[in-house]
């Protein structure tokens, strides 16, 4: 019998001595748990700083592309498929004209409003070599040839990886060289100690 007691308090004294870390950790896994996925979500978490944007650009038209036909179809309205933007703006400086292309994705004509509206998407890039993509909207007023439009901001590259901004442009087209003005204001939110 005393053999038995002894074999069945080794037996008890390795189960515990087995199970008792892992019972531990058991009863602290949702401590554990939350711990870990608080760590994983700040290191998920990049910091970010938003700062005012403001642009003065220029744009001269691609020639090369083709004109893209404006809806409702069959209305005999085109616009120029897109072009080359130079001028400047804060957090970016002196644009390079030559890296700094857009196209125009589409556009619709109000007739009884006299608008036309135009999509557009596409690059800039500073005289450093850092750029960033953009896609926006602008509305053209017929026949005077003055517009409104907001663009938003998405990624780039160098200080505009992973940016973000929305900015709103009031500018004018030329309707006989195709050349369009226009400055902008809005925000940027850059990424900041990004990898």
């Amino acid at each position: 019998m005393k053999t038995l007691l002894k074999l069945t308090g080794l037996f008890l004294l390795f189960f515990v001595g087995c199970t008792g870390e892992d019972a531990l950790i058991e009863m602290n896994a949702p401590e554990l748990l939350k711990s870990k996925e608080l760590m994983a979500v700040k290191k998920q978490e990049p910091k970010t700083v938003t700062v005012p944007w403001k642009c003065e650009f220029v744009s001269d038209p691609d020639r090369s592309l083709a004109p893209v036909q404006c809806n409702p179809l069959p209305a005999n309205m085109f616009i120029g498929g897109g072009g080359w933007v130079r001028g400047n703006a804060t957090h970016l400086g002196i644009v390079n004209q030559a890296e700094s292309h857009y196209v125009n994705t589409g556009c619709d004509l109000n007739p009884v409003l006299m608008q036309l509206t135009g999509r557009v998407e596409g690059k800039i890039t500073g005289a450093n070599g850092d750029y960033f993509y953009y896609s926006g909207f602008a509305v053209t007023q017929l026949p005077e040839g003055t517009f409104e439009g907001d663009i938003v901001m998405n990624d780039g590259t160098g200080k505009f990886k992973g940016c973000t901004g929305n900015v709103h442009m009031i500018g004018s087209v030329d309707f006989t060289t195709g050349i369009m003005t226009w400055t902008g204001e809005g925000t940027v939110t850059f990424v900041v100690g990004k990898e």
